[in-house]
Protein backbone atom coordinates (compact mmCIF):
# COMPACT_ATOMS: atom_id res chain seq x y z
CA UNK A 1 0.00 0.00 0.00
CA UNK A 2 1.43 3.26 -1.16
CA UNK A 3 1.41 6.94 0.67
CA UNK A 4 -1.41 8.11 -1.48
CA UNK A 5 -3.91 4.90 -1.30
CA UNK A 6 -3.24 4.84 2.64
CA UNK A 7 -4.98 8.56 3.01
CA UNK A 8 -7.31 7.56 0.55
CA UNK A 9 -8.52 4.71 2.60
CA UNK A 10 -8.10 6.77 6.21
CA UNK A 11 -10.26 9.49 4.53
CA UNK A 12 -13.13 6.97 3.28
CA UNK A 13 -13.17 5.81 6.57
CA UNK A 14 -13.58 8.95 8.04
CA UNK A 15 -14.07 7.03 11.27
CA UNK A 16 -11.52 4.40 13.04
CA UNK A 17 -12.07 2.13 15.48
CA UNK A 18 -9.72 1.13 18.03
CA UNK A 19 -10.37 -1.44 19.27
CA UNK A 20 -8.70 -3.15 22.71
CA UNK A 21 -7.59 -6.76 22.05
CA UNK A 22 -6.71 -8.31 25.86
CA UNK A 23 -5.38 -11.80 26.45
CA UNK A 24 -8.18 -12.55 28.78
CA UNK A 25 -11.63 -12.80 26.09
CA UNK A 26 -10.09 -12.22 22.70
CA UNK A 27 -13.57 -13.72 20.93
CA UNK A 28 -15.14 -10.32 22.69
CA UNK A 29 -12.82 -8.27 20.57
CA UNK A 30 -13.58 -9.96 17.30
CA UNK A 31 -17.23 -10.43 17.83
CA UNK A 32 -16.69 -6.61 18.58
CA UNK A 33 -15.55 -5.93 14.96
CA UNK A 34 -18.41 -7.71 13.22
CA UNK A 35 -20.47 -5.41 14.60
CA UNK A 36 -18.12 -2.37 13.89
CA UNK A 37 -17.75 -3.84 10.26
CA UNK A 38 -21.77 -4.17 10.23
CA UNK A 39 -22.20 -0.72 11.35
CA UNK A 40 -20.24 0.51 8.80
CA UNK A 41 -16.43 0.52 9.92
CA UNK A 42 -13.80 0.50 7.06
CA UNK A 43 -10.88 0.60 9.02
CA UNK A 44 -10.13 -0.84 12.68
CA UNK A 45 -7.43 -0.70 14.49
CA UNK A 46 -6.22 -3.28 17.11
CA UNK A 47 -4.26 -2.19 19.27
CA UNK A 48 -0.87 -4.57 19.77
CA UNK A 49 -0.81 -3.95 23.88
CA UNK A 50 -1.29 -7.77 24.46
CA UNK A 51 0.62 -11.69 22.99
CA UNK A 52 -3.69 -12.00 22.54
CA UNK A 53 -3.69 -8.96 19.38
CA UNK A 54 -2.09 -10.28 16.59
CA UNK A 55 -4.33 -13.53 16.79
CA UNK A 56 -7.46 -11.15 17.04
CA UNK A 57 -6.14 -9.19 13.78
CA UNK A 58 -5.94 -12.27 11.91
CA UNK A 59 -9.07 -13.30 12.77
CA UNK A 60 -10.63 -10.63 11.87
CA UNK A 61 -8.82 -10.58 8.63
CA UNK A 62 -10.35 -13.88 7.89
CA UNK A 63 -13.97 -12.71 8.95
CA UNK A 64 -13.42 -9.39 6.68
CA UNK A 65 -11.20 -9.28 3.76
CA UNK A 66 -11.75 -6.26 2.98
CA UNK A 67 -11.43 -4.59 6.16
CA UNK A 68 -8.45 -2.77 6.28
CA UNK A 69 -6.80 -3.53 9.38
CA UNK A 70 -3.71 -1.53 11.37
CA UNK A 71 -1.83 -3.05 13.88
CA UNK A 72 -1.43 0.09 16.73
CA UNK A 73 0.85 1.34 19.33
CA UNK A 74 4.02 -0.28 16.77
CA UNK A 75 7.03 1.05 18.75
CA UNK A 76 9.81 -0.72 17.23
CA UNK A 77 11.42 -3.48 15.24
CA UNK A 78 9.78 -6.22 17.17
CA UNK A 79 6.08 -4.36 17.30
CA UNK A 80 6.64 -3.84 13.33
CA UNK A 81 7.61 -8.05 12.75
CA UNK A 82 4.24 -8.73 14.65
CA UNK A 83 2.26 -6.49 12.50
CA UNK A 84 3.45 -8.03 9.52
CA UNK A 85 3.20 -11.34 10.51
CA UNK A 86 -0.10 -10.94 11.94
CA UNK A 87 -1.18 -9.63 7.86
CA UNK A 88 -1.70 -5.55 9.37
CA UNK A 89 -2.15 -3.31 6.12
CA UNK A 90 -0.33 -0.86 7.65
CA UNK A 91 0.34 0.09 11.58
CA UNK A 92 -0.29 2.85 13.72
CA UNK A 93 2.67 4.32 16.77
CA UNK A 94 2.11 6.98 19.33
CA UNK A 95 5.02 9.08 18.31
CA UNK A 96 8.49 8.27 16.22
CA UNK A 97 11.93 7.61 16.49
CA UNK A 98 15.18 6.85 14.15
CA UNK A 99 14.55 2.99 15.08
CA UNK A 100 11.27 3.42 14.25
CA UNK A 101 11.35 4.75 10.83
CA UNK A 102 13.64 2.13 10.16
CA UNK A 103 11.73 -0.57 11.18
CA UNK A 104 8.83 0.72 9.03
CA UNK A 105 11.13 0.77 6.23
CA UNK A 106 12.01 -2.68 6.64
CA UNK A 107 8.79 -4.21 7.48
CA UNK A 108 7.60 -2.96 4.43
CA UNK A 109 4.19 -1.58 5.97
CA UNK A 110 3.24 1.95 5.87
CA UNK A 111 3.09 3.87 9.04
CA UNK A 112 1.09 6.79 10.57
CA UNK A 113 3.82 8.16 13.21
CA UNK A 114 2.42 9.80 16.32
CA UNK A 115 2.65 13.87 16.88
CA UNK A 116 1.96 16.64 18.77
CA UNK A 117 3.69 19.46 18.07
CA UNK A 118 5.49 21.63 14.75
CA UNK A 119 8.62 19.94 14.98
CA UNK A 120 6.83 16.63 15.46
CA UNK A 121 5.16 17.07 12.61
CA UNK A 122 7.92 18.73 9.72
CA UNK A 123 10.19 16.18 10.88
CA UNK A 124 7.73 13.13 10.01
CA UNK A 125 6.92 15.10 7.12
CA UNK A 126 10.41 15.29 5.66
CA UNK A 127 10.68 11.44 6.30
CA UNK A 128 7.77 11.23 3.82
CA UNK A 129 5.02 10.87 6.25
CA UNK A 130 2.35 12.80 4.95
CA UNK A 131 -0.36 10.77 6.69
CA UNK A 132 0.28 11.55 10.69
CA UNK A 133 -1.49 10.74 13.81
CA UNK A 134 -2.40 13.81 15.41
CA UNK A 135 -2.17 12.25 19.54
CA UNK A 136 -3.57 13.17 22.09
CA UNK A 137 -5.99 15.50 20.57
CA UNK A 138 -7.61 16.68 24.10
CA UNK A 139 -3.69 18.48 24.11
CA UNK A 140 -4.93 21.90 21.98
CA UNK A 141 -5.86 19.97 19.17
CA UNK A 142 -8.31 22.63 17.99
CA UNK A 143 -5.99 25.23 18.11
CA UNK A 144 -3.14 23.44 16.55
CA UNK A 145 -4.41 21.20 13.94
CA UNK A 146 -5.93 24.95 11.78
CA UNK A 147 -2.20 26.46 12.12
CA UNK A 148 -1.07 22.99 10.87
CA UNK A 149 -3.89 22.85 8.04
CA UNK A 150 -2.21 26.43 6.78
CA UNK A 151 1.81 25.64 7.57
CA UNK A 152 1.70 21.62 6.00
CA UNK A 153 -1.22 21.60 3.72
CA UNK A 154 0.01 18.36 2.20
CA UNK A 155 -0.46 16.57 5.94
CA UNK A 156 -3.69 15.02 6.96
CA UNK A 157 -4.54 13.47 10.29
CA UNK A 158 -5.76 10.79 11.94
CA UNK A 159 -6.76 12.11 15.30
CA UNK A 160 -6.89 10.29 18.73
CA UNK A 161 -6.54 10.19 22.24
CA UNK A 162 -9.65 11.76 23.75
CA UNK A 163 -12.22 11.85 21.64
CA UNK A 164 -16.10 10.73 22.37
CA UNK A 165 -18.53 10.60 20.56
CA UNK A 166 -19.88 14.04 20.73
CA UNK A 167 -16.37 15.32 19.53
CA UNK A 168 -16.69 14.12 16.00
CA UNK A 169 -18.24 16.44 14.62
CA UNK A 170 -15.75 19.25 15.74
CA UNK A 171 -13.07 17.18 14.48
CA UNK A 172 -14.65 16.63 11.22
CA UNK A 173 -14.58 20.02 10.35
CA UNK A 174 -11.12 20.49 10.29
CA UNK A 175 -9.93 20.50 6.85
CA UNK A 176 -6.86 18.55 7.31
CA UNK A 177 -8.31 15.70 9.63
CA UNK A 178 -8.87 12.47 7.23
CA UNK A 179 -10.08 10.52 10.03
CA UNK A 180 -10.96 10.43 13.77
CA UNK A 181 -9.57 7.58 16.07
CA UNK A 182 -11.22 6.20 19.53
CA UNK A 183 -12.78 3.34 21.61
CA UNK A 184 -16.15 5.05 22.32
CA UNK A 185 -17.58 2.89 20.71
CA UNK A 186 -16.80 -0.29 22.22
CA UNK A 187 -18.39 -0.83 25.33
CA UNK A 188 -21.40 -2.77 23.86
CA UNK A 189 -23.01 -3.98 20.83
CA UNK A 190 -25.05 -1.56 20.64
CA UNK A 191 -22.69 1.25 21.07
CA UNK A 192 -20.90 -0.45 18.27
CA UNK A 193 -24.21 -0.46 16.08
CA UNK A 194 -24.12 3.58 16.83
CA UNK A 195 -21.05 4.21 15.08
CA UNK A 196 -23.00 4.02 11.99
CA UNK A 197 -24.96 7.43 13.26
CA UNK A 198 -21.18 8.72 14.00
CA UNK A 199 -20.43 8.42 10.61
CA UNK A 200 -23.29 10.08 9.38
CA UNK A 201 -22.72 13.26 11.26
CA UNK A 202 -18.83 12.94 10.71
CA UNK A 203 -19.67 12.90 6.88
CA UNK A 204 -22.33 15.87 7.00
CA UNK A 205 -19.94 18.17 8.81
CA UNK A 206 -17.04 17.25 6.45
CA UNK A 207 -19.42 18.32 3.97
CA UNK A 208 -19.99 21.73 5.62
CA UNK A 209 -18.92 24.83 3.66
CA UNK A 210 -15.83 25.87 4.70
CA UNK A 211 -14.75 21.95 6.02
CA UNK A 212 -12.65 19.39 3.96
CA UNK A 213 -9.48 18.70 3.47
CA UNK A 214 -6.00 20.40 2.50
CA UNK A 215 -5.32 18.58 0.13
Amino acid sequence: MNPDTLRHAVTEAGIVPILMAGNADPETAVALADGLVAAGARVIEVLFRSSAAPGVLADIRKRHPGLLLAAGTILDATGAARAVAAGADFMVSPGLSPALHAAAQGAGLPLVPGVNTASEVQHARELGYLVQKFYPAWDHGHLRLPEFAVIYPDVSFLVTGGIESDSVTAFARHRNVAAVGGTWMLGSAAAAAALAADLDRFRAARAEPGAGHAY
